[in-house]
């Protein structure tokens, strides 16, 4: 019994020793750590780091407005006040046509003909019949004169003075026939000349001399190109914005031409859903019927917002747009990220929405260099050299 108190003696001393030794070993390390740390901090201080200088920026000043506007372009093309198909009313033979495709001409003008040769045996037959009921008409009203006065001497009846006046009226009745088919000969025969109904240019020349016509066949195609119009469709509120007689600048092949309103349609295009307006062009020798014409309008749209330059946008997270902000800290201005939403573009510039204020600076480039939180310092506050060095790294 004596030996196993010595020896549980024995083994809680051992225990305790251990115990002393690792407490010894742990203390051991904490001084060499904290040790090392001191020296750390003092090499540091020695080396003396210097933070890094503020990154010179393109910045530029924006303030926010109410509203933006539009530039709205609607197109059409230009063409004739009016447009003619020559034909013949009459089938026929062409006997001459006066004109070619891309010849001018003036109101009146003779354009072609037909041959009249069956017209002209028809119509002098007709004077010939004419001038054979004429005698016939004659005889009768002699003989209707020697009825009267023998009627009045008792030596006829009465019914034969009737039959011969009844027969002069016959005859007369014969010329009056005979004359309307002259007259419709001689429409015939007018019609069988075509003339220019107004002035303008041959655009197509449908066939030559020689060639049977019928009637309605195309023989030229005339364009009216001394008064040239636009037809134009725009949406019903701004077709309610203009007034016939108004006076509009078109866009002709990018140049500027003086417009005059001709008219507006009452009706509106169930496809486009647009109203078509007819516009007077003063055009220029070098245009073209055909070309296509423009027509701008310019609307407000009112929301608050800023126009910045399309280059100090960037996409951020989740496809937002993002722009940095420069903001002034304590010691220097810094880089800052805001979200915006695009509203609306025109060519270089944008126009945003977002967290700003009434009067904020935006960084224009270097989107590369910089990130948000970064001392950054405007280009014009910068030293010349010293920006052109940092551009070319």
């Amino acid at each position: 019994m004596g030996e196993s108190v010595a020896m549980h003696v024995a083994w809680t001393g051992l225990r305790w020793i251990g115990r002393i030794g690792v407490a010894s070993v742990f203390a051991g390390a904490l001084v060499i750590g904290v040790s090392f740390l001191h020296e750390r901090k003092a090499t540091l201080e020695a080396e003396q780091i210097a933070l890094p200088e503020p990154i010179p920026v393109e910045t530029a000043d924006i303030t926010r407005a109410d509203a933006y506007h539009v530039a709205e372009r609607y197109v059409g093309r230009l063409e004739t006040a009016r447009r003619v198909e020559m034909a013949f009313e009459l089938a026929g033979v062409v006997d001459q046509v006066y004109f070619d495709e891309g010849d001018v001409i003036s109101a009146g003008d003779l354009i072609a003909t037909i041959d009249t040769a069956r017209l002209r045996a028809e119509r002098e037959r007709l004077l010939s019949d004419r001038r054979r009921i004429s005698a016939a008409l004659e005889l009768a009203e002699l003989t209707e004169e020697r009825q009267r006065t023998l009627q009045t001497q008792g030596h006829v009846s009465s019914q034969a003075y009737d039959e011969a006046r009844l027969a002069t009226t016959a005859v007369r009745a014969e010329i009056g026939t005979v004359d309307a088919a002259i007259r419709r000969l001689d429409v015939d025969l007018e019609k069988s000349n075509l003339y220019a109904p107004f002035g303008g240019t041959v655009s197509e020349r449908s066939v030559d001399s020689g060639t049977v016509v019928s009637p309605g066949m195309a023989v030229l195609n005339i364009l009216e190109t001394g008064r040239p119009q636009a037809r134009i469709g725009v949406p019903a509120d701004v077709a309610a914005s203009l007034q016939v007689g108004h006076a509009v600048t078109l866009w002709l092949d990018g140049a500027e031409r003086l417009a005059l309103v001709a008219a507006i349609r009452p009706d509106m295009d169930v496809a486009t859903r647009t109203v078509g307006i007819l516009f007077d062009v003063e055009t220029q020798p070098e245009d073209r019927i055909g070309e296509v014409v423009s027509f701008r309008v310019e609307r407000s749209v009112p929301t608050q917002g800023f126009w910045i330059p399309t280059t100090a946008l960037s996409v951020g997270e989740r496809g937002l747009w993002t722009v940095l902000v420069m903001q002034e800290d304590d010691e220097h201005s810094i880089a800052r990220r805001a979200a915006v939403e695009v509203v609306h573009t025109s060519g270089e510039h944008a126009y945003v929405s977002g967290p700003l204020g009434l009067e904020t600076t935006i960084v224009l480039g270097g989107w590369n260099r910089i990130v948000p939180g970064q001392a950054i310092v405007a280009v014009d506050a910068v030293d010349t050299a010293q920006h052109s060095a940092i551009a070319a790294e």
